[in-house]
């Protein structure tokens, strides 16, 4: 499966409405209205970066 398959010209150009996947987790979702959602997945097997504030994990130092 390709990753990144989302650039952001694809993005600010016009899509159909649906579902539009990158292959590494993350889903655009365009509704026939034109207004878009992305929607991160993850699944607990694969990794994830923290996100600063959002990190509830204790790091030793």
């Amino acid at each position: 499966m390709a990753l990144n398959r989302l650039s952001a010209t694809t993005v600010a150009g016009r899509l159909a409405p649906g579902r539009h996947p990158d292959g590494g987790g993350l889903m655009l979702f365009v509704r026939p209205g034109g207004s878009r959602q992305s929607v991160l997945r993850r699944l607990p097997s694969i990794p994830c970066p923290t996100f600063g504030a959002l990190d509830t994990e204790v790091h030793a130092a």
